[in-house]
């Protein structure tokens, strides 16, 4: 093992020796990177879950408001039938009257 001299502290100092097949920290450094895509999956598939759940709501109000707009058709068509009965109806009072 070399020592070096260092000059703060005064004393020699071991080098750090570091076998050429292993680095350093590279198991924590994976773990993290498995640690974080992980996360990431989970948040994609929370996110993938809440998109299912808007798209179910979205496709319920466009059937909700299908059959609104047919009951609406449904209303229109039967409130001008009732203003014809009613405009009709309302000569044959005034025929009425006149003679």
């Amino acid at each position: 093992m070399e020592t070096e001299y260092d000059e703060e502290f005064g004393n020699n100092v071991p080098d750090l020796n570091i076998e050429e097949d292993e680095t350093p920290f590279v198991g924590s450094i994976s773990t993290t990177k498995e640690s974080h895509m992980s996360i990431l999956q989970k948040k994609m598939i929370e996110i993938e879950e809440m998109f299912e759940e808007q798209e179910e709501e979205l496709n319920t109000l466009a059937i909700e408001k299908q059959e609104l707009n047919s009951r609406e058709e449904a209303v229109k068509y039967e409130l001008s039938g009732l203003h014809g009965a009613k405009v009709v109806l309302q000569q044959l009072i005034e025929e009425a009257k006149d003679s």
